[in-house]
């Protein structure tokens, strides 16, 4: 899976060194970081793929530690790029590299004892049960993800040729900055899944309700405190983060702040579904509500 994954990646890339068509799904972007973003997009999911088999192993506390210790001597890199004046593109991918490789190498690392039972073989019984979950799980969800790819792109698209390069720019600080209120929330999602995933498992109803009704409330007050702190301080935090030229990102960062508070119940219950392995509810509604976005 991986393997293909990798080939889709680099032909999207690819795709964009033919001129006609970087020009147009690129707008007024070189067609060559088209292929360097298809390498960071394919390290981006398989350090996520990684991750998610150290939560399903139960080694989430090590790995992020690991994830921790990556990520700080990261940014004292990127902080000694920008202050010998050689931060560019061309650095920042490969510094961006070079964190993805890192950070899987470690999650790896952390699934050692678990490398000499693995094997490449499966058996017949094996690849009868992964067909059938695959058509009954996952087939929805490749769905749903071609449909985000389509959706998604068009509305990055739509944004670059109307607003161009700064409106992308005003646009991911504004996530960035969304991103970061919900961080607590994206870091309790795996582990909430996993109690989910369990309580199924024993037909456990009435537990998983009570997780949502514990957990629902914590993780809104939490994103929604930073959230409104975002909004309300967005004028210092975008010339914090972005200097003097970036000022006419305030207002969208002081409206993108808020998408974390309501994001907080939709991982939540995403994770509800996945664990109960509604996908097909899953992708209907959501489709809806992407094709309803664009």
């Amino acid at each position: 899976i991986a393997g293909i994954v990798l080939v889709i990646c680099l032909l999207g890339g690819l795709a964009m060194q033919v001129p006609l068509v970087g020009a147009v799904a690129m707008p007024g972007v070189p067609a060559y970081m088209g292929l360097w973003a298809s390498v960071l997009a394919y390290m981006f999911w398989f350090t996520h793929i990684s991750r998610s088999m150290n939560d399903a192993l139960g080694q989430t506390t090590t790995s992020e530690l690991v994830r921790i210790s990556v990520n700080i001597v990261a940014m004292l890199v990127l902080l000694g790029l920008y202050a010998t004046g050689v931060l560019n593109l061309v650095t920042l991918f490969c510094h961006q590299y070079a964190l993805y490789i890192a950070t899987a190498a470690g999650y790896f690392w952390c699934l050692r004892k678990a490398w000499p039972g693995f094997t490449l073989r499966l058996g017949r019984e094996q690849n009868r049960a992964y067909i059938k979950e695959f058509s009954t799980f996952s087939l929805p969800l490749f769905w749903l993800a071609l449909a985000s790819i389509v959706f998604l792109f068009g509305e990055r698209w739509l944004l670059q040729l109307f607003g161009g390069s700064a409106a992308q720019g005003y646009f991911t600080l504004s996530q960035k900055v969304g991103m970061a209120c919900f961080f607590f929330v994206t870091a309790m999602t795996p582990l909430i899944m996993r109690e989910f995933s369990l309580a199924h498992a024993e037909d456990d109803v009435q537990r998983m309700a009570g997780l949502v009704d514990k957990h629902g409330p914590m993780l809104y007050a939490l994103s929604g405190y930073f959230s409104c702190f975002a909004a309300v301080e967005a004028e210092t935090v975008v010339r914090l983060l972005g200097g003097e030229e970036f000022t006419a990102a305030i207002l969208p960062v002081r409206i993108m702040a808020l998408c974390p508070m309501h994001q907080a119940y939709g991982q939540l219950l995403g994770s509800l579904f996945y664990a109960r392995g509604h996908t097909t509810i899953m992708r209907k509604n959501s489709v809806a509500a992407l094709a309803t976005g664009l």
